[in-house]
C-alpha cells in the first residue's frame, strides 16, 4: 500500500529511516541468496542418489529411462538456476555515481580513499542528496532481490519436478527388484 503524504503533512527526512530500508532490502537479498545456495546443495543431492540408483541399470526399461532422463535433466535445471540466482552482476558499462555501492566506489576511487572520504563527507552533511542515494540504493537492491527471487523460484520448481521423478525412478527399481513388474 502506498501512502500519499500531503504538502503539510511531511516532515523532515530522517536518513536513520533510509538506512534501515537499505537494510531491509539487503536482507532479502540475502535470503535469497540463501535459498540460491540451500537450493543448489538440495540438487548435488538429488543428482548424487539419482547416480547411485541408477548406475547398475544395465537394461532400464522405457519407464525407469524415462523418469531418470527426467529427474537428471530437472536437476541440472535446478543447479543452473540456483547458480544463476548466485552469480554477481557488475554492470561496468554504467559511470560510477554512487557513492554507497561498492562497485563504483571502488571503480571511481581504485587508487586512494582520500576523495572518496571528501565526497562521503560532502554527502554525509547534504540531508537530501544523502536520502537520493539511499533511495537509489533501495531501488538497484531491490531489483536484485527480485531477480534473485525469481531464479531460486524456479530452481525450486525444477527441483520439485526432479524429486518427484527421483520417487519414481526409487519406485520402479524397487517394484522390478521384488517382481511385481518386469523392468
Amino acid at each position: 500500500m502506498v501512502v500519499t503524504l500531503g504538502p503539510d503533512e511531511s516532515g523532515p527526512v530522517d536518513a536513520a529511516e533510509a538506512w534501515k530500508a537499505v537494510g531491509l532490502v539487503n536482507d532479502w537479498v540475502k535470503h535469497a541468496e540463501s535459498k540460491a545456495g540451500a537450493l543448489m546443495a538440495a540438487s548435488g543431492v538429488t543428482g548424487g542418489v539419482l547416480y547411485n540408483l541408477v548406475k547398475s541399470q544395465d537394461h532400464p526399461g522405457g519407464f525407469l529411462a524415462i523418469a531418470a532422463t527426467t529427474s537428471a535433466v530437472t536437476v541440472l535445471l535446478a543447479a543452473a538456476c540456483a547458480l544463476t540466482a548466485l552469480w554477481p552482476r557488475l554492470h561496468a558499462s554504467e559511470p560510477p555515481t554512487s557513492l554507497l555501492y561498492f562497485e563504483h566506489i571502488a571503480r571511481r576511487h581504485p587508487k586512494s580513499p582520500a576523495a572518496y572520504i571528501e565526497e562521503f563527507k560532502a554527502l554525509a552533511t547534504n540531508p537530501d542528496s544523502l536520502l537520493e542515494q539511499l533511495a537509489q540504493q533501495v531501488w538497484a537492491n531491490a531489483r536484485v532481490a527480485k531477480r534473485k527471487y525469481f531464479w531460486a523460484g524456479l530452481a525450486l520448481l525444477c527441483l520439485a519436478v526432479s524429486l518427484v521423478t527421483l520417487a519414481c525412478v526409487a519406485l520402479n527399481i524397487s517394484l522390478v527388484s521384488i517382481g511385481v513388474i518386469n523392468g
